[in-house]
């Protein structure tokens, strides 16, 4: 039972709904509704009261939960508006919840959005929660064109069989949906009230966001003017048929539940805002200065979201734990509605709230602490500043926890918090943490109003200003597990002859992720990170089939049919290039007779790709064009803009085109312009965008704006048009972007062969001739000056080589004049050079300058493309010691990235331990880790190495993960196995010999041990043997002789070593 506070009860009947509070205590308090008066006074409990649980039975929707009930569509029990075309929530004495299906269809009074509600047992904060599953709705195809996409449902029964199962939702579509959802809860009429908010100033609802389509790099201020509104919450006071509030957060998909707390204060209202500043204080119009009564008399409410016109066709929205509850002393006029959500990938928490003013003028500035302990007025300076604050405004962000309002004329604030290293111990499951907020903004050009300098008497610290007070609230950290699944629904553009590259994205189970191809397009590769890449070699049908595995080791498997298209497949016939712009009016080239000039806007400029906006970033302040005596188009014709993006993101946009306004587009109006088609345009890459012609048009210019706001971002290249009057079999082809290369080392010739640099396990062996040497750090003639007598180069189990690959040599002169040279290069001979001309390439002469570096470069065919398992190089240089061959180095697209085969790890109980878990290409290399426990006193550092010493027993299975600095993920499981000393003897090792001091012989001879052969500087020396007469390292060796019987490839030779120094 609750902990009630002594109240002043005025009536009888509050009484008796008290006595109904306590007696259901964990149950839904909406199940009483009545619409007689009851107290005002607060009702003050130790935890918030529960509004709506959802906790379904068995977390089945149909089984209902507490007093509620499920009704689907074809019958209305609880008097819902419209309600047999629905499914809804049916409560006691009438009350009922569904969804709002907007009809209205247009940007000032809402979209609709096709979907339904569900039971969640899998996900929940606690129980089951209520899902909210979009299908569709109204799809912004353009600017001038709506449709309505998707599958049309007001309850689960309105899919179709097939469709059952979240499983088999496909799509592809661009987030383009503009429909919000909306869930009403009412009572049985248009006065009840709501018995579980009497005495209250706190509503809280729990919602579980997609994380579809939303990067929180980009939820800037860089990118966006303001923050925006993600979920709302709609009181209507007094009567439900009467004007609403408006209540909202700005809180974004982080991954993990958002908690919003919603006070009695709006920022605004259905009927507007007459305050100067647009100002509400709490309890609004009606209850000034009154949050109690403000909530005494909401007659119905609705919970927005308006995220949901951010996804996608099919997304999930999850809703849990709906609470009430009263709060004193804090402050309820300049901190209004706040949110906190977390991310339990990063650890990161995002908070969002809404000030009280908004105009010019009215900036604002608050601070943020948090605590593991609930933080009150009396103990906020001891609670801890975040480590970092995100601002919105990225270049605010800060150490000190302050927040600053992003956008002076909106009231919406929002900031991501990054709490102390040192406390992320403790973000455990069902763990408390707490926030507070604090009011620092001075407000020196506004006056504010009178209330929020009223005083409040706070016990133990007296009077405090209101606006002084903190405002807080509480987070409790519940997991979240998704089922695992793989988000990519289908590939990009795949082209013969061109690179591709594409990630594959999975979602739920446990990170890290590891992808396993099963069949892929021919050419292509699958990464274990996901990564897609390679050039596709044949056109037609083709399809991928791969599994995902998560760190539980969970599976899961998806197949993608894709189309391979040729190149030729995307030219387009009767067209031809009209204009193509280059660094100035000058080198601009105007292909076409119908045009004579290029007009620009004054913001827009040239640069060596074309034009672009080029003075701030506004996109109507842009417009570049082609002008001349005038031309003719007809229906069907089109006019095709070939843009660049020269920007590090992704950008899509839909250009404009006018042929009856050669100005830019105006603030008011956009009469006379045309929206061509929208495209998406990579980092580095082109992108054509369409306008068909549906009319006749007649002209003397075509007039292109961007409608992207950018500075020096996106680029037009080219004006083309397809026109069926041209008959000169003019084609345009399409532009296919140049491949990103990756430069590996191959290998790097140091002050000795040893000590030669070979990272690439692909090529991990130096071969050379024995006229071939080292002088300084690099390789040489070193014997003669025969240039045929010189090789040096690389061997290895090779890699595969496509066409455009390049081999790059490095040569480094110590020379006091130039040498020129013609060096030569073979991919398959690794001895000297022959003249048999099919083992060997003859490269281009180059001259070294001296004491200088130059490179030779091959680059790599069709007929020599494939696995290349050598590289040798010949300088072809009849001097002695001029040129050295400093490295060589493989420019690839395609570079691979792996764990070289590692056998499972014997370790000795108490052996120091020294050994290198490898990777393919230590140049690569990010990092390498293992979320696996290791023996205790092993530690694995980021370059792969395992030292520190085996302290217990076992059977270790590890994990090992590496991720290079490409983002590609691989891992390998080894197993790692600690034994007693004598346990690894027994089992896998046989003593060839054990020497001793040589006065008694030597212990364990072989029985296949015939004799020990020394270097004469090589003795005994306690129980071994070492170099006894100087210290030359080559005058040493120790040897047995016999008939020792050795398994080639499988045996592995141990030679245990004493250091006796110090």
């Amino acid at each position: 039972m609750k902990l009630v506070h002594k109240t002043l009860i005025t009536t009888i009947i509050a009484t008796l709904l008290l006595g109904i509070f306590w007696s259901s205590c964990m149950k839904s308090l909406l199940s009483v509704f009545t619409a007689v008066t009851v107290s005002t006074a607060p009702v003050i409990n130790a935890e918030p009261d529960v509004f709506m649980s959802f906790d379904f039975q068995n977390g089945e929707l149909e089984r209902g939960f507490d007093d509620w009930y499920y009704s689907d569509k074809g019958e209305d029990p609880c008097d819902v508006y419209a309600g047999e075309t629905r499914s809804k929530l049916c409560g006691p004495n009438n009350s009922k919840a569904y969804l709002y299906y907007n009809s209205y269809n247009n940007d000032h009074m809402g979209w609709l959005r096709y979907g339904y509600i569900e039971g969640s047992k899998e996900i929940s904060v606690n129980g089951s929660a209520l899902k909210l599953q979009t299908t569709g709705g109204a799809y912004r195809v353009s600017d001038e064109n709506v449709e309505f996409r998707g599958i049309e449902t007001r309850s689960k029964s309105d899919l179709p069989p097939n469709l059952m199962s979240n499983d088999l939702f496909e799509d592809d579509e661009a987030p383009n949906y503009l429909g919000n959802m909306s869930i009403y809860i009412k009572g049985n009429d248009s006065y009840s009230r709501f018995p579980a908010l009497q005495g209250k100033n706190r509503f809280s609802v729990w919602i579980l966001l997609p994380t579809d389509h939303f990067e929180l790099e980009k939820f800037s201020s860089a990118h966006q003017s303001s923050t925006s509104n993600r979920v709302s919450w709609y009181p209507f006071i007094g009567r439900s048929t009467g004007g609403h509030y408006y209540h909202r957060s700005a809180n974004v998909p982080m991954g993990g539940w958002t908690k919003i707390q919603f006070d009695a204060h709006p920022t605004h209202h259905n009927g507007g805002s007459n305050n100067q500043y647009s100002a509400f204080s709490a309890g609004g119009y009606e209850y000034p200065g009154d949050s109690v009564s403000y909530f005494n008399n909401i007659a119905t409410m609705a919970l927005v979201v308006r995220g949901a016109k951010a996804q996608s066709k099919f997304s999930e929205f999850y809703l849990d734990e709906f609470t009430t509850d009263y709060v004193e002393y804090q402050n309820e006029e300049t901190i209004n509605n706040i949110g906190i959500g977390y991310s339990p990938q990063t650890q990161q928490f995002d908070i969002s709230f809404e000030d009280k003013y908004r105009c010019l003028e009215c900036a604002g500035l608050y601070e943020v602490k948090y605590s593991f302990s609930p933080i009150t007025n009396a103990n906020y300076d001891n609670a801890h500043t975040p480590e970092y604050t995100v601002n919105f405004s990225r270049s605010k962000s800060n150490t000190e926890g302050l927040i600053h309002k992003p956008n002076k004329g909106y009231n919406l604030l929002w900031a991501a918090i990054d709490i102390k290293e040192e406390h992320k111990a403790q973000l455990t499951p069902y763990k408390n943490i707490y926030f507070a907020v604090k009011d620092l903004s001075t407000r020196e050009n506004i006056t504010p109003q009178a209330i929020d300098s009223e005083l409040v008497n706070v016990p133990g610290l007296g009077e405090i200003k209101r606006v002084d007070l903190i405002k807080s609230i509480n987070y409790k950290i519940i997991p979240v597990y998704f089922p695992l699944e793989v988000s990519t629904k289908r590939l990009d553009e795949l082209v013969t002859g061109q690179h591709f590259e594409q990630q594959l994205e999975a979602f739920g189970g446990e990170k890290p992720y590891v992808f396993n191809a099963i069949s892929v397009p021919q050419g292509l590769t699958l990464s274990p990170s996901g990564k897609l890449q390679g050039t596709p070699l044949f056109a037609g049908s083709q399809s991928l089939q791969f599994q995902v595995t998560d760190a539980l080791g969970e599976v899961t498997t998806r197949t993608i049919n894709a189309e391979v298209l040729e190149p030729e497949s995307f030219n387009v016939e009767n067209c031809s290039v009209v204009a193509d712009f280059k660094n100035s009016y000058e080198e601009s080239i105007i292909y076409d007779d119908r045009f004579d000039s290029i007009f620009k806007d004054k913001y827009t400029g040239f640069t060596e790709f074309g034009t672009t906006i080029k003075i701030g970033s506004n996109k109507n302040y842009d417009h570049q064009g082609i002008s001349g005596s005038g031309f003719t188009l007809y229906p069907n014709d089109q006019v095709r803009m070939v843009w660049k993006n020269v920007s590090s993101e992704t950008i899509s946009f839909s250009p404009r085109v006018s042929f009856t306004d050669n100005n830019r587009v105006s603030a008011n109006s956009e009469a006379g312009w045309n929206t061509a088609s929208t495209i998406e345009v990579k980092p580095g890459e082109s992108a054509i965008s369409e306008l068909t012609l549906d009319e006749t048009v007649t002209s003397t210019f075509i007039n292109i704006n961007v409608n992207y706001a950018n500075n020096k971002s996106l680029v037009l290249d080219k004006i083309q048009l397809v026109e069926a009057a041209n008959t000169s079999g003019s084609i345009c082809t399409r532009y296919f972007s140049e491949t990103e290369q990756v430069n590996l080392l191959v290998v790097d010739f140091k002050d000795s062969w040893s000590g030669s640099v070979t990272p690439m396990a692909e090529f991990s062996n130096i071969i050379k001739d024995k006229y071939t040497g080292i002088i300084g750090e690099g390789s040489a003639t070193v014997i003669g000056s025969n240039g045929s007598y010189n090789y040096q180069g690389v061997t290895g189990v090779g890699k595969e080589l496509v066409a455009g690959d390049e081999i790059q040599i490095t040569w480094a002169s110590v020379h006091n004049e130039d040498v020129t040279f013609s060096p030569r290069l073979s991919l398959n001979d690794v001895d000297r050079y022959s003249r048999a001309e099919t083992l060997w390439y003859e490269l281009e002469p180059i001259n070294v300058l001296a004491n200088n570096t130059a490179t030779s470069v091959f680059t790599i065919t069709e007929e020599n493309a494939g696995l290349i398992t050598s590289i040798n190089v010949n300088n072809n240089l009849d001097m002695r010691g001029a040129v050295l061959l400093d490295k060589i180095e493989l420019i690839t697209a395609n570079p691979t990235f792996g764990f070289l085969p590692n056998k499972d790890l014997n370790l000795v109980l108490g052996d120091v331990v020294n050994t290198v878990i490898k990777t393919n290409n230590t140049e690569l290399l990010n990092f390498v880790t293992t979320y696996s426990t290791l023996p205790s006193g092993v530690m694995l550092d980021a370059d792969g190495k395992l030292t520190g010493e085996a302290l217990e027993i076992g059977e270790y299975p590890v994990t090992f993960i590496a991720e290079s600095i490409l983002g590609d993920i691989t891992q390998q499981n080894i197993l790692v196995k600690v034994s007693e000393s004598e346990e690894v003897l027994y089992e896998q090792c046989r003593t060839l010999v054990d020497f001793n001091d040589g006065e008694f012989g030597w212990a364990s001879l072989a029985d296949d041990v015939l004799e020990i052969e020394s270097d004469r500087y090589t003795g005994f020396h306690l129980n071994g043997m070492t170099t006894i007469i100087g210290t030359n390292k080559n005058y040493n060796y120790q040897s047995i002789k016999g008939d020792i019987g050795i398994n080639q490839g499988e045996s592995t030779l141990r030679t245990v070593w004493f250091n006796d120094s110090q």
